[in-house]
C-alpha cells in the first residue's frame, strides 16, 4: 500500500490564516510503518479553490515532480501572493520501501492558508478608543516622609494657614498604599505610616519657638483609626505642626518606618480651614507621578485617588452596523488591540482565542489575528461589536503589594491608552470587494457589565448591566452610546500577522471537594494546580455579590496559604447577580495560578450550582509522552507539562500565582531550549520569541533578561543568551535554517560584543543573576531553621565565562550552517584559546568541592573538557555531590545540565537518586508532599518547617521544569542529532536505572512519531523502537560481555533495516532505518 502524506503544515501551522509571508514553507510527514521507507520525490499543488487542486488545474503553483527526500520547509514558488489571498494546497509523494519500486501516493489531505495584511497601506481602518481612556487626571495618595530604620526618629509636617486663625482640632486620614512590597507572610497593615505616638503644636511662627502644645500622645500608643480626630482647647496660631514620635513598622525588607497621611485637616469649630494651604516638612518623598508629595496633604482628597491612568476602569463596548446587499464568497476580518479584546459579529463570538492579541513589545509591534467570518454574516443588516480591556498593555507592574495602589505600566508601552482596530474584508461572488473598518462612525459605552478588569487581580462583572443584543443589528440601546475617539498611534508600531498558536481553553477540571471554612465561606479543591480561570454557575437575588478568590495552597492547619501571592493576595473575580434565574460566568481578560477557590458572598451553598477550573494556555500540541514503572517519576513529568501549560500565556512566564508573571529568559527560557520542544510543539513559538528578543536588542548588541522587556532589566549571562540557544534549538529540532539566516547577524553581533569585552580585560556582563535558587538560597538538608541555608553558589565570573563559552560554541555552529566559515573559524580560535586557559586553570586548581557541583557539571554538560581531563572533572563533580550527602547545590539554571552530565557519564543511577530522593531539596520531596505542578524552589515546602518564608515561593513556576530534557533523553533515550537536524536521524540511547523496570516514551517530531519502549528483568533487556518513514536512527543498546542482541528473533546485525556499527563492553550501536523494531539483549 503506498505511503501517505499527512499532517500538512504551512509555516509550522495547520491551516493558518493571515500568515506573515508571501513565500510560505510547506512541510508534511509520511505515514508508513514499513521498514526502510524513503521519499523519492514530491509534487506540491497550490490553488485559489480546492476544486483546482489537480496537476492540470492548479492556478497558483504546480511544483512539478521534484526528485527529493525533503519533507520540510519547501518554499512556495508560484504566482506572487498578495495581502489577503486565500490558498489551498496538497502534496503528492513518491516513496520507495526497502529498495523496491517508487510508489505514488494519493493526495488524500487538503490544507489551506491565507496571507495577512503585509503592508501598512493595506490597513484602511483606524485605531479607536473611549474618551474616558484619553482624559487624564493625576494619581493622589498623600504625603509620605523619607523612610528610616529607626521607629523613634521624629518626622514632622507643618501647615501654614496664611494668617493667624482660631483652631480647636486636627483630623488625620490614613493613606492607602506606599512604595514597595507588602511584608512577607502577611497583608499590608492599614496603619502603614500612621503615627503611633505624636504631638500637635500651634504657633504664630514657622520655627515653632513659642508654640502651644495642643495634643500630646508622646507616652502612649494611639489605637489606629483610618480617620483620627484629635480635639483640643481652642487656641490661635498660623502654623500647625504634627510631629510623629513613633512610626508604624511596614516593610518588605527592612524594617523601615515613615510618616504617611492621605490628608491632614485643621479644624475650627468643626470646619476644615487647611484646604489648599501650603505645607512644609522635615523631609518628604516627593514623587507626583506616584501620587506622593506635600501638595497632596491639604488638597481635600481624604482617600486614595488612582487617577485616570492608574485606575482599574470599566471596559468599553464598541459597535457598528453595516449592510450587505450581495451574496458573499468570502469574508476575512483582521483585528488587534493595544490591550485585550473580544470580537463579535451578529451576536456570535468571533474565534475562540483568550487574552488576544497576546503579549508583545507593544512599543515595537502588536500581533494581528485573522478570522474567516463568511458564515457569520448576513445579507441585509449586520452588526459588529468588540470589548476592550487593559491586558498586558496597561497592566500594573508586578510585585505591587498594596491592593489599593497599583503601579501601572504608564509609558512603558507607548501612552498606556488602550485601543482597538479591526478591518473586515468582504469578497462578493461577482468578484467585487468592500472594506469595513473601525472609524469615527463607531460608537461605544462604558456602562456595560465589565466594571474592572486586571490581568493580576481579576475582574468585577455586574450582570445587572448586561446589554442583550448589543452586538446585533437594531440594538434598542444604541442611541445612548457615544461616538468613539479616533486615536492614532504616535510611535512606529508594526502590526504583524500572528504566526503562533493562540491562547485557548485547553482542559477543564471539576472540583473534587468542598468544605465550609467560615460562615458562608466555601473552599473548593480542584485537586490540581491550574493556570487559568474559573467557570461558575450561580443563582440568587439581584445585587448578590459573589467573590471567587484564587488560592495556591493550604497550610498544615488547613488555613489558606497566600503569603507568596504578593500583590495578588486579594485577587478575585467578583460577580454581581441580576436575579433572573441561573447564571453562568467565566472570567475573561485575566488569569490566575491556583488549586483552590474561596467563594464568599453566598447566603447558602446551593446558590453555587456548579464550578469548574479551566486551564488556558497557548494551544501548542503536546509533543511527547513518558511513562515509567515509577509512579513518582510519572507525576513529575505530568507536573512539568502542567506547569509549562499554566505558564504559557503568549510567552512563557516565570510564575502564575503571584503578581510577577514576567517573561524572564535565563532559568525560565534559555535553559528550556530543549525541554520545551520535548514537551510541546515549539516550531512556531521559537521564531516568534526571537522576534521579541530582537525587538529589544540594544544598540550595542546586548539582549536583555526579559522579552518583552520589563522595566530597566539589565543584560545578564544566561538570560541574555536566549536568542542564541533558541535559534539553534529551532534548527536542531525543526530544521529552521531560515530563522538561523535571519537571526545570525544579531547573534554574531552579540557574541562579538562579549568577545570584545573579554579581549579588553572586562567581564562579559556588568550584571549576572548567576545560578538562581541554588544552595545559597535553599535550606540545608535536615535543617531545623529556615536561615540555615547551604553553601555559596558558583563564582559569578565562572558562571559568566561558562555562559559565554556555550554561546560561542552555538554561534560558531550557526555560522557554519549559514555559510560564514571565516567568522566561524575566528570564533573557534578565540574560544579554543579561552577554553584552554579557563578550563586548564580550573583543572589545575583545587576548587572547594561542595560549591563545585555547578562548575564541573557545566564543564561536562557543555562539552568543554578534553577527554584527557574528563575523568578528573567527573571525579571532582562526584566528590562535590558526596560532600553534600548526595543533595543538589545547583539551582534553576544548572540542575538540568548537572543531571545530564551525570547520566551521560555513567552516573545515571546517582542522577535518578538525587532527583527523586524523598528528602528536601529534591523533586521527590516535592512529589511526596502533594505537588501537582513544579514549585519555584526545591524547598518551597519542607516537612517539619512548613512553607518557605521567602516572598519568592510560587507553586507553579517554570524554572526547574527544564529537567524534562534530562528525563526524556535519559529514561526515554530520545535526543536529536545535530549532524542530521530536525530528526532526519535520531539518537536513541536509553539509560537504565536499577529501580526502573520499564519505560514507554514517544516524541512527535516534525517528521513523525519516534518511540522508545524498554523493559528489563534480571536476565534480559527488551527494547522496542519506532523510527518515522524517511528517517533513520542511531540506536545504542546497553549490553554486557557475552550478551547477544537479537531483533525479531534474528541476530540484530542481520535483521532487515539494521546495521551493526560498533560494540563495546557496555553497549552496542546500530544504524536503524525507518520502521518498527523489537530488540532483545540477553
Amino acid at each position: 500500500m503506498p505511503s501517505k502524506a499527512s499532517y500538512l503544515r504551512c509555516e509550522y501551522l495547520i491551516n493558518p490564516l493571515g500568515i506573515s509571508t508571501p513565500k510560505p514553507r510547506f512541510s508534511w510527514e509520511i505515514a508508513d510503518e514499513r521498514r526502510n521507507v524513503k521519499q523519492a520525490a514530491y509534487q506540491i499543488l497550490v490553488a485559489s479553490d480546492p476544486a483546482k487542486l489537480r496537476p492540470d488545474l492548479a492556478d497558483l503553483w504546480d511544483s512539478g515532480k521534484i526528485d527529493s527526500d525533503d519533507t520540510l520547509h519547501i518554499e512556495y514558488g508560484g504566482s506572487v501572493l498578495s495581502s489577503g489571498d486565500g490558498c489551498f494546497w496538497t502534496v503528492y509523494i513518491w516513496t520507495v520501501a526497502a529498495g523496491g519500486m517508487a510508489e505514488k501516493s494519493e493526495a488524500d489531505e487538503t490544507a489551506e492558508f491565507s496571507i495577512g495584511l503585509l503592508q501598512s497601506e493595506d490597513w484602511k481602518a483606524e485605531w479607536i478608543t473611549a474618551l474616558e481612556f484619553i482624559e487624564d487626571s493625576p494619581v493622589c495618595l498623600g504625603y509620605m516622609s523619607l523612610e528610616t530604620t529607626n521607629p523613634l526618629e521624629q518626622k514632622w509636617v507643618q501647615i501654614d494657614l496664611g494668617q493667624s486663625r482660631k483652631v480647636d482640632g486636627i483630623r488625620m486620614f490614613a493613606a492607602a498604599g506606599r512604595r514597595g512590597l507588602r511584608p512577607e507572610g502577611g497583608e499590608i497593615p492599614p496603619s502603614d505610616g500612621f503615627p503611633m505616638r505624636f504631638k500637635v503644636e500651634v504657633s504664630e511662627n514657622a520655627d515653632m519657638l513659642d508654640c502651644t502644645l495642643a495634643v500630646d500622645y508622646s507616652e502612649v500608643d494611639v489605637a489606629f483609626e483610618s480617620c483620627l480626630t484629635s480635639a483640643f482647647a481652642e487656641t490661635s496660631g498660623r502654623y500647625i505642626r504634627l510631629t510623629s514620635l513613633k512610626q508604624t513598622e511596614a516593610a518588605f525588607a527592612g524594617p523601615t518606618y515613615c510618616l504617611k497621611l492621605a490628608e491632614l485637616e485643621v479644624l475650627s469649630n468643626g470646619v476644615n480651614i487647611a484646604l489648599g494651604c501650603k505645607v512644609s516638612a522635615l523631609d518628604s518623598y516627593e514623587n507626583v507621578e506616584e501620587g506622593f508629595g506635600t501638595v497632596f496633604l491639604t488638597d481635600g482628597q481624604t482617600a486614595y485617588d488612582p487617577g485616570s491612568r492608574r485606575n482599574l476602569r470599566p471596559s468599553p463596548f464598541f459597535r457598528n452596523e453595516f449592510m450587505i446587499g450581495q451574496p458573499i464568497k468570502r469574508a476575512m476580518i483582521y483585528v488587534t488591540a493595544l490591550g485585550l479584546y473580544e470580537l463579535y459579529l451578529n451576536g456570535s463570538r468571533v474565534g475562540d482565542h483568550c487574552l488576544a492579541p497576546g503579549f508583545t513589545q507593544y512599543n515595537k509591534r502588536v500581533a494581528v489575528q485573522a478570522f474567516d467570518v463568511t458564515t457569520l454574516l448576513n445579507q441585509g443588516a449586520n452588526a459588529i461589536g468588540a470589548i476592550l480591556a487593559d491586558g498586558w498593555y496597561r497592566s500594573r507592574f508586578r510585585l505591587d503589594g498594596y491592593d489599593q495602589y497599583k503601579n501601572f505600566a504608564e509609558g512603558r508601552y507607548g501612552d498606556a491608552i488602550p485601543r482597538i482596530i479591526s478591518q473586515l474584508e468582504i469578497e462578493y461572488t461577482d468578484g467585487s470587494q468592500v472594506t469595513i473598518g473601525t472609524c469615527s462612525d463607531w460608537t461605544y459605552t462604558i456602562d456595560g457589565p465589565y466594571r474592572k478588569t486586571s490581568m493580576y487581580d481579576g475582574i468585577h462583572y455586574d450582570s445587572r448591566q448586561e446589554m442583550p443584543g448589543w452586538s446585533e443589528p437594531a440594538f434598542s440601546g444604541a442611541a445612548a452610546w457615544k461616538l468613539v475617539e479616533v486615536s492614532p498611534v504616535s510611535w512606529a508600531l508594526e502590526k504583524s500577522p500572528q504566526t503562533v498558536q493562540p491562547i485557548r481553553r485547553l482542559t477543564e477540571f471539576p472540583s473534587e471537594s468542598v468544605k465550609e471554612i467560615g460562615l458562608n465561606v466555601w473552599l473548593y479543591d480542584f485537586g490540581k494546580t491550574v493556570g487559568g480561570v474559573c467557570r461558575v454557575t450561580l443563582q440568587g437575588p439581584a445585587g448578590s455579590r459573589i467573590k471567587l478568590r484564587y488560592i495556591p495552597e493550604l497550610k498544615d492547619d488547613a488555613s489558606l496559604y497566600t503569603d507568596s501571592l504578593w500583590g495578588a493576595y486579594n485577587n478575585g473575580d467578583v460577580y454581581i447577580l441580576n436575579g433572573r434565574g441561573v447564571q453562568t460566568f467565566e472570567a475573561s481578560f485575566t488569569f490566575q495560578g491556583f488549586r483552590y477557590i474561596e467563594v464568599t458572598g453566598l447566603n447558602a451553598r446551593d446558590q453555587l450550582v456548579d464550578i469548574t477550573a479551566i486551564m488556558i494556555a497557548d494551544d501548542y500540541a503536546v509533543a511527547s509522552n513518558l511513562q515509567t514503572s515509577d509512579r513518582r517519576l510519572n507525576q513529575l513529568w505530568s507536573n512539568i507539562r502542567s506547569t509549562y501549560q499554566a505558564c504559557m500565556k503568549s510567552v512563557l512566564v516565570d510564575v502564575v500565582d503571584r503578581d510577577e508573571r514576567w517573561p524572564w529568559l535565563g532559568d525560565c527560557f534559555t535553559t528550556h531550549s530543549q525541554s520545551l520542544p520535548y514537551m510541546l510543539d515549539m516550531s512556531s513559538h521559537f521564531p516568534r520569541r526571537i522576534t521579541d528578543m530582537a525587538d529589544e536588542q540594544s544598540d550595542e548588541g546586548y539582549f536583555y533578561s526579559t522579552a518583552p522587556r520589563m522595566r530597566l532589566i539589565s543584560p545578564s549571562a544566561g538570560w541574555s543568551d536566549a536568542a542564541v540557544t533558541t535559534a539553534w534549538s529551532s534548527y536542531l529540532n525543526y530544521g529552521n535554517k531560515r530563522l538561523l539566516e535571519e537571526t545570525y547577524p544579531l547573534l554574531l553581533a552579540y557574541c562579538l560584543l562579549l568577545q570584545n569585552r573579554l579581549e579588553s580585560g572586562l567581564e562579559p556582563f556588568e550584571y549576572c543573576w548567576n545560578d538562581h535558587l541554588a544552595s545559597h538560597m535553599t535550606v540545608r538538608p535536615g535543617a531545623t531553621l529556615w536561615k540555615d541555608t547551604g553553601p555559596p553558589c558558583m563564582d559569578k565570573y565562572h558562571y559568566e565565562m561558562l555562559a559565554f563559552l556555550q554561546i560561542s560554541q552555538l554561534v560558531q555552529k550557526t555560522a557554519r550552517v549559514v555559510g560564514d566559515q571565516d567568522a566561524a573559524d575566528k570564533l573557534e580560535r578565540f574560544a579554543a584559546r579561552l577554553t584552554q586557559e579557563f578550563v586548564g586553570t580550573i583543572v589545575a586548581s583545587q576548587e572547594p568541592a561542595v560549591a563545585a557541583q555547578t562548575l564541573y557539571g557545566l564543564l561536562l554538560g557543555y562539552g568543554l573538557v578534553k577527554p584527557v581531563d574528563a575523568a578528573v572533572v567527573l571525579k571532582r563533580m562526584l566528590e562535590a555531590i558526596e560532600q553534600y550527602d548526595g543533595f543538589f547545590t545547583t539551582g534553576t539554571s544548572t540542575t538540568n545540565t548537572l543531571l545530564n552530565a551525570l547520566s551521560d557519564n555513567g552516573q545515571h543511577e546517582l542522577a535518578f537518586h538525587m532527583a527523586m530522593r524523598s528528602e528536601s531539596p529534591s523533586f521527590g520531596h516535592m512529589i511526596d508532599h502533594g505537588a501537582t505542578a513544579v514549585w519555584e524552589r526545591l524547598d518551597s515546602y519542607v516537612a517539619g518547617l512548613g512553607f518557605n518564608p521567602s516572598a519568592m515561593n510560587g507553586f507553579v513556576h517554570s524554572g526547574f521544569g527544564s529537567i524534562a530534557e534530562w528525563m526524556l533523553q535519559s529514561f526515554g533515550g530520545i535526543r536529536p542529532d545535530e549532524y542530521a537536524p530536525s530528526y532526519k536521524r535520531v539518537r536513541i540511547e536509553p539509560k537504565i536505572a536499577g529501580s526502573i523496570d520499564w519505560v514507554e516514551a514517544a516524541y512527535h517530531s516534525v517528521r513523525g512519531t519516534i518511540s522508545c519502549e524498554w523493559s528489563k528483568n534480571e536476565e534480559e533487556l527488551h527494547l522496542k523502537v519506532e523510527v518515522p518513514a524517511n528517517t533513520s536512527a542511531t540506536v545504542i543498546i546497553p549490553t554486557f560481555p557475552q550478551q547477544m542482541v537479537t531483533e525479531s528473533g534474528v541476530l540484530a546485525g542481520d535483521a532487515a533495516g539494521v546495521t551493526l556499527v560498533s560494540a563495546t563492553e557496555s553497549s552496542t550501536e546500530y544504524l536503524v532505518l525507518s520502521g518498527c523494531y523489537s530488540f532483545h539483549s540477553r
